[in-house]
């Protein structure tokens, strides 16, 4: 648990140094970078690439996926929960990709990092927190640590000067933004092997049901 609450602390140095910050605009000048790069990346896989989702949901980590997301209509509803969840909520740097895979450990003593910047954007803080907890942590450990977990990233943002959320805020929000874990059943075998897409979507199915994400979206 170390490397992640490591981890933990490298994303709200960003998250907390960049939160409502006038140099978004410069540091995220892109239009793909102001309007969420990461979740529209999502939404072009499930929203417009019907073909893909079909394609995804006959491989073998569809075996995780719930009869609710297996359907279109219905993956596409969350989706735009979660767009607007994002677009409403608070506004700092983040990274867009924060699984396991883009991250490094450090040689010496001192933090974890990131790497993988592609999708960097301005957007909802809870978004890097929930899809690297989701991912990276098998259930059980997850279960058992997510909110020590969350509670020392809502520590460190406050102390790299972002504006602290109440916890029951911030815990519906990470509860929401799991959603994007989603993509991990979408994500074509030509970017990620199956074998990781398996594992991750697995780990992420289980934690909607267990945060109970959709309800969180239809609230």
């Amino acid at each position: 648990m170390p490397q992640i609450r490591s981890l933990l602390s490298s994303l709200a140095a960003v998250h907390g140094r960049f939160w409502a910050s006038p140099s978004l605009d410069t540091l995220a000048d892109e239009p793909e970078r102001r309007s969420g790069s990461a979740v529209l990346d999502f939404s072009d896989l499930v929203l417009y690439q019907t073909d893909n989702f079909q394609r995804m949901l006959r491989l073998p980590r569809a075996a995780a996926v719930s009869g609710t997301l297996q359907d279109l209509d219905a993956a596409r509803h969350y989706l735009e929960r979660l767009i607007q969840e994002f677009d409403d909520g608070p506004r700092c740097l983040i990274h867009g990709d924060a699984h396991l895979g883009n991250t490094f450990s450090p040689l010496r003593e001192g933090a974890g990092g990131f790497i993988d910047w592609q999708t960097y954007t301005r957007g909802h803080w809870a978004f890097d927190v929930s899809h690297l907890l989701c991912t990276a942590l098998a259930p059980e450990s997850r279960r058992r640590h997510e909110r020590s977990l969350l509670e020392h990233h809502l520590d460190e943002l406050e102390r790299y000067g972002g504006q602290r959320p109440t916890f029951a805020d911030a815990w519906e929000s990470y509860r929401q933004m799991a959603f994007y874990g989603f993509a991990w059943a979408l994500c074509p075998p030509e970017l990620q092997a199956e074998d990781v897409c398996r594992t991750c979507t697995e780990r992420v199915i289980t934690a909607l049901a267990d945060l109970s994400t959709l309800d969180a979206l239809d609230r």
